[in-house]
């Protein structure tokens, strides 16, 4: 992955796979509760999209049609507090993280 790609991250943490009309449904939990920007680039330019958390622990949920393209994209979420989110998995702390959307028929 480019650092350009993806907030200069080493590492991301795969969310999954998801037909491009459904919600993802990243599996993460909230750490702040309001409006979260979800960060990723799609040909060089930078695309974003609030989502917005009602309660702490609450399920990070992006909307498909963000993601505008087919594909492995790499994202990184920030918080209302303008800090990145970080998700830690097996004692790695991840700020960076990977979808595929496929075509849903």
């Amino acid at each position: 992955m480019s650092s350009t790609n993806c907030n200069n991250c080493v590492s991301n943490f795969n969310v999954g796979c998801f037909g491009h009309c459904s919600i993802v449904t990243t599996g993460l939990l909230a750490d702040q509760s309001g409006i979260h920007t979800v960060v990723y680039y799609h040909l060089g330019a930078k695309q974003t999209v609030e989502i917005t958390i009602a309660s702490i622990s609450d399920p990070i949920n992006i909307p498909a049609s963000f993601f505008n393209e087919i594909g492995d994209k790499f994202f990184y979420i920030i918080q209302p507090d303008g800090s990145n989110y970080s998700h830690n998995y097996l004692t790695v702390d991840y700020e960076c993280f990977r979808v595929r959307m496929e075509l849903e028929f």
